[in-house]
């Protein structure tokens, strides 16, 4: 019994979408909206790749609009070439599957060996997920979800700290299970985040999980994560938090929500409405997570 099994009980998966498995070429669409890679399987040329890829912003809209518009569970996934194209056209992004899958999509066709591995957020199992990257005979985390950018080396044993663009993360191996608690070292202290799989996830769970979290209590509200030149923005529906090296600040949006969201994030304004709308029709029907 794997890992999947054990923590999610008689949830039945899905069966992989051929889609997932027939990828077109997406590195010259990436190339084309953030510039050339050097195309060399190297620490720099990863990190490159995934800074440019942190403007893609984290958020739930296009994934609250794919309920709204289409039924078919399989087709409301959002795969790379949608991605950077609804970067491109609207500079909307995805949650962590849609991000992660692109991710790695771009990774593997600049030839890095990396895999998709689960975490388990909070008090939850299995409700997010990063990449982890091989290369030659050392282990490297990636998380487009939560904007960790510099390839942080995983740990053999014990613990390691690595800084990166806002807090430095702390990854601590469990040595009963293999896994791996993540936290960030910030001004108020040491905070967790996530507990990291030790094994890969395998496609058809991975799948079968990323249609499920349509159903998700995160689907209650509107969510953007966005890299800014200071460090990131957090927008929870009318609650923007600001985050940098010395601290954090957030406020309440009282006037023109919709237009102030689109301007924070830089999201197409017509979308931020949409979704908005849908929200405060629906409240019911979401399961929690």
């Amino acid at each position: 019994m794997n890992d999947f099994t054990k923590e999610t009980g008689n949830f039945q998966p899905f069966p992989p979408p051929n889609s997932l498995r027939q990828q077109p070429h997406i590195l010259p669409q990436f190339e084309m909206i953030f510039g050339p890679t050097d195309r060399s399987v190297t620490l720099k040329n990863l990190q490159h790749i995934a800074e440019c890829f942190a403007l893609i912003p984290y958020e739930n809209i296009t994934k609250i609009l794919r309920i709204q518009s289409i039924s078919d569970p399989l087709s409301r996934l959002r795969l790379p070439d949608v991605v950077l194209s609804d970067y491109r056209l609207y500079r909307t992004g995805g949650t962590c599957f849609s991000l992660v899958y692109c991710l790695k999509n771009i990774l593997q066709e600049c030839g890095y060996r990396c895999a998709v591995h689960l975490a388990d957020l909070g008090s939850s199992h299995n409700n997010h997920c990063a990449l982890v990257i091989q290369q030659e005979r050392d282990s490297h985390l990636i998380d487009p979800g939560y904007l960790i950018t510099t390839p942080l080396k995983i740990p053999d044993t014990g613990h390691a700290v690595h800084p990166t663009r806002l807090y430095p993360v702390r990854l601590e191996k469990n040595q009963m299970d293999g896994s791996y608690y993540l936290s960030t070292l910030e001004p108020e202290g040491e905070k967790f985040r996530y507990r990291l799989h030790p094994h890969p996830v395998s496609e058809r769970d991975f799948t079968a999980l990323w249609i499920d979290s349509f159903s998700w209590n995160m689907m209650h509200s509107l969510l953007i994560t966005k890299s800014s030149e200071q460090g990131r923005v957090y927008l929870h529906d009318r609650h923007v938090r600001y985050f940098t090296r010395e601290g954090k600040r957030g406020s309440k949006i009282r006037e023109n929500p919709d237009e102030t969201i689109a301007a924070i994030s830089g999201i197409n304004l017509d979308l931020v409405q949409k979704a908005r709308r849908y929200l405060a029709q629906s409240k019911t029907g979401l399961r929690g997570r």
